[in-house]
């Protein structure tokens, strides 16, 4: 789902959603040569209307333009990032210092 549609779809502040995203980016980001990664603003942002609305994970797929597995891996992924586990130490506030 590209940034500018966010809107539309979510009531968290753009500003809120860019500053998680860049504080996620290391622990999503996929390390691959392969042209097919889902890139990490999509995964968070897939992640966030799936927690907002309730929906199940083919309507948000479709929504976001990515699979029903890839919005499945992509929730998983941000579950347990490190920034939502608690486990990131000092990395959050040295992004919001």
């Amino acid at each position: 789902m590209p940034l500018r549609n966010y809107t539309l779809t979510h009531s968290l502040p753009r500003a809120a959603v860019n500053e998680l995203i860049e504080l996620m980016r290391d622990d999503l980001q996929h390390l691959t040569a392969r042209s097919h990664a889902v890139p990490v603003d999509t995964q968070v942002l897939a992640a966030l209307q799936f927690y907002g609305s309730g929906s199940f994970q083919w309507v948000v797929g479709r929504s976001c333009g990515i699979s029903q597995s890839s919005v499945c891996l992509s929730v998983d992924a941000v579950t347990k990032s490190p920034f939502v586990t608690g486990e990131t130490g000092d990395r959050i506030h040295k992004i919001s210092d």
